[in-house]
């Protein structure tokens, strides 16, 4: 047995600095140290600290983990028994297989405080009874995390980082690391206990958002069991953010979120921030029990208290052909139009195409003719949907059912589920009325995507979940805030109206009006430069997305007028107008935003206000779904939504870009 070399007997300006320089050298030698105890003098200070190797000591205990005795000697009384469905109940539990590195080695030292205050190391057994470890990971005592991995730990924990992924970041934090992955999931058990403080993760989670300005929280319990059954939720952020550009509102149910299958519905809407296209951002979410219309009701009131309240109201709703989901929108918001994503009507009925021109099992002649006859019926239907008056969708409908009469089942679809709700999606109808150029809920799937990156799993209860969102709202609330100062810090040349191509436009209008709002407005202008430019204003473009239209640049440049941030709707404006505030509440104004850090931004009237929990509140129950159920499933991919589930064409995997067509603003 090859002796292992004790550390050397030297004195230390601490007792911290002579433990660790003692578990380095034995960490470099093949072995680990623990501390046994420590004494300490009449002032209650440390004074004298033993340290023994972590092989040190006795085995606690040898016999059976099952409680009972040897297995040997049960499993010979079973077999005794003749009866089959004795032996299965009297059959032992199988112990867990438990082992020790205790080997009784006597390795002794002790760290003494001299009377000059320094700390002695000094070796009073330097004897070893074992073989050096083959590697530092086998001590539990070099696996121990630092502060700064500590703190790692934990914030890759709340987005739930895999072990694999946290024990990376930390080799790039400390290349010498040994940490292993047992080691993250018991540091990550220690840390959700010292979190929950004794309490269930349900009552946790309620406590949090009743207690917490951060949020603004409804919810209810089923009231014979004590189960949460819904419940609503809106971070302080998203809800500012909603207050300063309330006019757009996407709703969309999201799945495999969380470990009782609970649909998350998810509100989002579109801040203009950035030059290309506006940022999505999400306001708040509600866990439900069911996608059923008494629900929706229930959600979409809280909502509205919670985020709109009195003094706002979106002014256009963007949501799926879900019949409950529309009729709760219709009552809370009976003013306000509902419009259904445009591409996933087209991609509905591009899926029944395919169902009457197949392309699959057929030879290769026959799928080219079928790909041709689908691909022109899908031309003409895209064009048909973009017809900018009613009268010209009557005619372009009636002309292709006469065109397709010798396809009944699919002019039957058509009539029952597209031409019944054309008000909701098809142009003539939607551009009376504002929706910014937002006609699609593909910025809330989107958002969908982001929320499912932020989770990570679809196995997390509904405080992880919680907790994972928080975070997902401060970074897009940052985002949002970033992009707004940086656009009216950094003016593009093309919009710069200082600049001698832009002299149409009113010098400030940069400081006022946001860069996508200008760019449009560019496009505007750079049409009336063309020498086609001479067909009748419709006033389509002004009425949807507020901001001026070709003609009315025309107009102004003609009467020697410019272009000012007063053509514009506030949609478009850093500084928008805000609201008289609410009695209840004292709205400071900032730039580009309304603040409400400092604001509890629970539900307006204290009679709204959800009673206080009781001593305890049960989670809630597993949703059951279709299909077997699969237990090592963390997925978050999306499963198909309640409309889809009743009848509605799924996806059907082809895209519909080449089905495009050109627009006249």
């Amino acid at each position: 047995m090859a002796p292992l070399d004790p550390p050397p007997e030297a004195t230390y300006d601490s007792p911290e600095m002579a433990e660790a320089h003692v578990q380095q050298w034995a960490e470099a030698h093949g072995y680990a140290t623990v501390r046994k105890n420590h004494s300490k003098d009449k002032y209650n200070e440390i004074r004298k600290i033993w340290v023994i190797c972590d092989k040190g000591g006795k085995i606690r205990s040898i016999k059976p983990l099952n409680g009972g005795e040897p297995q040997q000697q049960q499993q010979d009384e079973v077999q005794e028994d003749g009866d089959d469905d004795t032996q299965r109940k009297t059959k032992p539990k199988k112990g867990r297989k438990a082992g020790s590195r205790k080997t009784g080695c006597e390795f002794k030292l002790a760290i003494t405080r001299t009377p000059d205050n320094k700390w002695a190391v000094e070796v009073l057994n330097d004897t070893h009874n074992h073989e050096p470890s083959l590697h530092p990971s086998a001590h539990p005592s070099h696996r121990k995390l630092t502060q700064d991995e500590e703190k790692l730990l934990k914030s890759m924990a709340d987005r739930a980082a895999k072990p694999r992924d946290i024990i990376l970041a930390m080799k790039q934090l400390n290349p010498d690391t040994h940490v292993m992955a047992s080691d993250i999931r018991n540091q990550k058990a220690k840390v959700r206990k010292e979190e929950l403080g004794g309490r269930t993760s349900t009552e946790a989670l309620v406590e949090l958002l009743m207690k917490s300005e951060d949020w603004a929280t409804s919810w209810e319990r089923d009231p014979n069991t004590n189960r949460l059954n819904r419940l609503l939720f809106c971070h302080h952020k998203g809800i500012e953010l909603t207050q300063n550009c309330p006019e757009v509102l996407l709703i969309d149910a999201t799945y495999k979120t969380n470990q009782y299958n609970m649909p998350l519905l998810h509100f989002a809407g579109v801040c203009p921030s950035n030059a290309r296209k506006g940022r999505t951002f999400s306001i708040g979410f509600c866990f439900l029990p069911s996608e059923e219309e008494i629900t929706y009701q229930w959600a979409m009131s809280a909502f509205q208290k919670a985020v709109y309240g009195d003094q706002f109201k979106p002014a256009i709703i963007l949501t799926d052909n879900d019949t409950g989901l529309r009729n709760s929108i219709s009552t809370v918001w009976p003013s306000v139009p509902s419009l259904l994503c445009r591409w996933h009507m087209n991609k509905n009925v591009l899926t029944k195409a395919q169902e009457t021109w197949r392309v699959n099992n057929v030879d290769e002649e026959e799928k080219k003719e079928n790909e041709k006859l689908r691909d022109a019926f899908m031309e003409r239907w895209i064009k048909l949907t973009y017809s900018k008056t009613k009268e010209a969708f009557e005619e372009a409908y009636q002309q292709l059912k006469n065109n397709y009469s010798e396809q009944p089942a699919l002019l039957k679809y058509l009539d029952e589920f597209k031409y019944s709700t054309k008000e909701l999606y098809v142009e003539a109808y939607t551009s009376q009325f504002k929706h910014y150029g937002v006609t699609v809920t593909s910025r809330i799937e989107g958002g969908h995507s982001c929320l499912k990156n932020f989770l990570g799993t679809s196995k997390s209860d509904l405080f992880g979940v919680v907790k994972v969102i928080s975070m997902l709202h401060t970074e897009q609330y940052n985002k949002i805030q970033h992009e707004l100062a940086q656009s009216r810090d950094s003016i593009a040349h093309d919009i710069n109206a200082k600049l001698p191509g832009n002299a149409w436009m009113d010098p400030d209008i940069n400081m006022k009006v946001v860069p996508l709002g200008l760019k449009k407005l560019k496009q505007q202008y750079e049409l009336t430069l063309q020498p086609t430019f001479n067909h009748q204003c419709t006033g389509t473009f002004e009425k949807t997305m507020g901001i001026p239209c070709g003609h009315t640049i025309r107009a102004l440049i003609e009467l020697d007028k410019k272009v000012s941030a007063a053509h514009f709707d506030v949609y478009w404006l850093y500084n928008r107008p805000i609201p008289a505030p609410d009695p209840l509440r004292d709205v400071p104004a900032q730039f580009g935003m309304v603040d409400l850090a400092n604001i509890n931004p629970l539900l307006r009237d204290p009679a709204d206000m959800p009673p206080p929990p009781p001593p305890a509140v049960l989670p809630p129950l597993k949703v059951r779904t279709k299909g077997r159920p699969r237990k090592d499933d963390t997925s978050t991919k999306r499963l198909p939504s309640a409309w889809e589930e009743n009848g509605g064409p799924r996806s059907s995997g082809v895209s519909l870009t080449s089905y495009s067509i050109l627009k006249r603003c």
